[in-house]
């Protein structure tokens, strides 16, 4: 599902991009049908996709990511692929041709991962996560009420109670069994697993905040029964999966080469490696005296970097503080973007909310939620500021997050 969320938003992207240029309607035309070729498999085989780009005709419906289902959208990715091959022979448009060999790559690395993953991996495949993400985007204050029931049709698809549909968890249950009968696969990392599932009851307690939220019915019957196969899925993970993880976090080298050039980059995992570890090195000594002039400003005790930031991060906002505090910084900032003619901005404030715990689970890490890129109706992009990590297995409460709530980082 992850690898279909990445080749649709480069699809969608590619769409926009189009769509934001105003001149030369005809490439920007042909460019959108080629991309629509794409798009129209994505979404039949992962409906959700075509609900968080806007498209209400998908929400009802939900993925089936059976072995079966994924053969078959191969199949037809393959017959889009000989498409765009066979229309990127023929004379266009440059912008259409570009266009064009950025999905083809992303089908063709979209394919050898899957390819790997095959004969590799057994995935963790977080049950809990997958439903949370699919009925999050349709219970938002920012997605139309009349769109909102649909949620209530999802969880019975999810579940398995509606004719037609075999529960999420029976058939994530039955790719993990298929893929540790391989011989020789690497199994998911242990502290992947436990802290996945340590965090899974945030996404059954946030799924069923947001359906008494937005006051839908006919959700409760539904909803405990999925509830409980969450559960069972998530005990039957711990008996069978678990077991068999492995202690190392690191990547296989050939999955890790794989995820860089999803990322776009072409450069070679050690080299790559040198690199990163060189520009910290700079970063250290860039910091260095910018540490020693915060320290002699403040009279702190030591310039030291490493005790700047402790020092800085003393000073935590608390509750209801936090968020008026990144409102105002944010003006500050836009006010100087403004007054120095770096960008033009609309003429409305951005929005920043808290997250909820489930976001949090799903995301622990300050980030932007997009809008929808092909069909929005007025929806605009949000930051969203997690501030608790939750607990981790042996730990009584959640972890407190204070890297964003002080002064010097907001």
């Amino acid at each position: 599902m992850n690898r279909r969320i990445a080749v649709s938003l480069a699809a969608a992207v590619l769409s926009l991009a189009a769509t934001a240029q105003e001149p030369a309607a005809d490439w920007i035309a042909a460019s959108n049908k080629y991309t629509d070729l794409l798009l129209a498999f994505e979404m039949k085989h992962a409906p959700e996709l075509g609900s968080n780009q806007g498209l209400s005709q998908f929400d009802a419906e939900v993925s089936q990511p059976t072995l079966a289902d994924e053969d078959q959208e191969r199949q037809e990715k393959e017959g889009v692929l000989s498409t765009l091959k066979g229309a990127l022979g023929q004379p266009k448009q440059k912008p259409v041709a570009q266009d064009l060999q950025i999905v083809i790559r992303k089908i063709e690395l979209q394919f050898r991962k899957r390819d790997f993953d095959r004969a590799h991996k057994v995935d963790f495949l977080n049950a809990s996560k997958m439903a949370f993400s699919g009925l999050r985007v349709l219970l938002d204050e920012q997605t139309p009420s009349e769109r909102r029931p649909a949620a209530v049709v999802r969880i019975r698809k999810y579940a398995g109670l509606e004719s037609g549909y075999q529960s999420l968890t029976e058939i994530l249950k039955q790719r993990v069994i298929e893929q540790m009968a391989k011989p020789g696969v690497v199994c998911p990392a242990r502290t992947e697993i436990e802290t996945e599932l340590s965090r899974n009851p945030n996404y059954l307690e946030g799924i069923a905040t947001l359906l008494q939220e937005y006051k839908l019915s006919g959700w409760r019957e539904p909803y405990d029964k999925l509830k409980t196969q969450l559960v069972e899925y998530d005990a039957w993970t711990k008996a069978h999966v678990l077991p068999r993880a492995r202690a190392d976090f690191r990547l296989p080298p050939e999955e890790y080469a794989l995820n860089l050039e999803d990322y776009g980059i072409d450069i070679p995992p050690g080299q790559l490696a040198a690199m990163a570890h060189q520009a910290f090195s700079d970063i250290q000594t860039e910091m260095k005296p910018i540490a020693a002039q915060i320290a002699k400003g403040k009279h702190l005790p030591s310039g030291d970097y490493r005790d700047v930031i402790r020092e800085l991060k003393k000073q935590q906002l608390v509750g209801d503080a936090i968020l008026p505090f990144y409102q105002e910084r944010l003006r500050q900032v836009e006010k100087i973007i403004v007054d120095k003619q770096i960008v033009s901005l609309p003429n409305r404030s951005a929005r920043i909310r808290i997250a909820t715990a489930a976001e949090t689970a799903q995301q622990p890490a300050p980030h932007i939620v997009p809008p929808p890129f092909l069909h929005n109706t007025g929806q605009k992009g949000e930051f969203v500021l997690p501030l608790n990590i939750p607990a981790r297995p042996g730990q009584a409460t959640s972890e407190n997050y204070d890297d964003f709530t002080f002064d010097a980082a907001a």
